[in-house]
């Protein structure tokens, strides 16, 4: 997959508004915003790695897997629910190659404290010694998308 877009804190929806309009072909980890399963139908996009159903973080949904990770960290222990998310983020970037993107607030002042600092920038630049190699990784900033992204996920 080469066309993959990464972005950081707070930009999960411009992100995929992004990757999915305007002819843009980019791959992102998955669907934003999708609290239900019926939600998550209406939103997925073949451009999108994980279906949304790897998101559920409705702890009410006795379907969900994910149920008992969401609600240890609303309870406040969040280390499965992290661990979780950076293994999938950590997954996308093994399978990206020749180029990546990642939106950002900054693009001078990229934070490298979130996963994709963390995670999947190392991944990404990692020598693993293998056929896959990532030789670009651009930075995209996109001012009306943080407009919008601010109100909707914080």
């Amino acid at each position: 997959m080469s066309s993959c877009l990464f972005y950081t804190e707070y930009l999960t929806a411009a992100a995929q508004r992004f990757a999915h309009g305007g002819g843009n072909d980019l791959t992102t980890i998955w669907v934003s915003g999708a609290p239900s399963r019926r939600m998550c139908r209406k939103l997925i996009c073949a451009q999108d790695m994980w279906p949304c159903e790897y998101y559920n973080g409705d702890v009410e949904d006795e379907d969900n897997p994910l149920r008992c990770i969401f609600q240890k960290a609303l309870d406040g222990d969040a280390s499965e629910r992290t661990l979780y998310f950076e293994n999938m983020s950590r997954a996308m970037a093994l399978d990206c190659d020749l180029s990546a993107t990642v939106m950002t607030k900054d693009v001078d002042n990229i934070p490298m404290n979130g996963i994709w600092g963390r995670i999947e920038f190392p991944t990404l630049t990692a020598d693993n010694g293998c056929c896959k190699e990532v030789s670009t990784v651009c930075t995209l900033y996109c001012p009306m998308a943080i407009e919008k992204t601010a109100n909707e996920e914080l």
